[in-house]
């Protein structure tokens, strides 16, 4: 019947709200780990572990811990995939921490209050590959995949020059990431997160992800 799968599924949405603080911490009464991200405030069922976290990831790489233990607990901080470089500093030091499995860990002793800083190093990115016989690319910025986006005078099928050279340009905090570089003739061309493609004229503009290539 008409609406059907809206009228079975229509609460679904709210559920999932109730579940929120198990799908963003885990914690199993000895290790506390992040599974995301975000600005959050965390209170164990206890009661005995409390963490709050303050970041603008992913617009940037930096995450801020305060951590206040009445049981030890040891916090696990996980290392994304893209990243191959990052930075730990525990109350203002910096402190060595390779990961292991992924994962880097600080323990966190009985009655003490930890600040704890993660800063994970975003690069701009550059995978060619090829498709159909055609050469392409993609580009990241940290964990964000960057387009071409119409809206911003991009032309969809337009190659690129591989070594054109992005930089990173001011957003004014409507995007997460926005670069811009410029070919052999002068002419701009602009990137911008998957995010907030397509947000200058939502019913008119487009984007591509994989952008054709021009060889050198």
């Amino acid at each position: 019947r008409k609406n059907a799968i809206y009228q079975c599924c229509r609460y679904r949405g709210f559920a999932i709200m109730a579940h929120l603080p198990e799908l963003v911490i885990a914690d199993d009464g000895r290790q506390v780990t992040p599974l995301v991200y975000a600005p959050l405030s965390y209170r164990s069922s206890d009661g005995r572990f409390e963490m709050k976290v303050d970041t603008e990831y992913p617009r940037n790489g930096i995450v801020d811990f305060r951590t206040s233990a009445k049981s030890a607990r040891t916090v696990r901080l996980p290392v994304p995939g893209w990243c191959r470089e990052w930075s730990l500093s525990v109350d203002g030091h910096s402190v060595s921490a390779p990961a292991e499995n992924g994962f880097l860990k600080i323990g966190i002793p009985a009655s003490v209050e930890m600040a704890i800083r993660l800063e994970l190093k975003m690069e701009f990115v550059r995978k060619a590959c090829d498709i159909d016989g055609r050469r392409y690319a993609e580009y990241l910025y940290g964990p964000l995949v960057l387009v071409r986006d119409t809206g911003f005078g991009g032309c969809l099928g337009e190659e690129l020059p591989e070594d054109i050279r992005f930089e990173r340009q001011a957003d004014g905090g409507k995007a997460f990431a926005m670069f811009a570089g410029k070919d052999g003739s002068g002419r701009t061309h602009t990137l911008v997160d998957y995010a907030h493609a397509c947000r200058r004229s939502p019913d008119s503009d487009e984007f591509e992800v994989f952008i054709p290539q021009r060889r050198k």
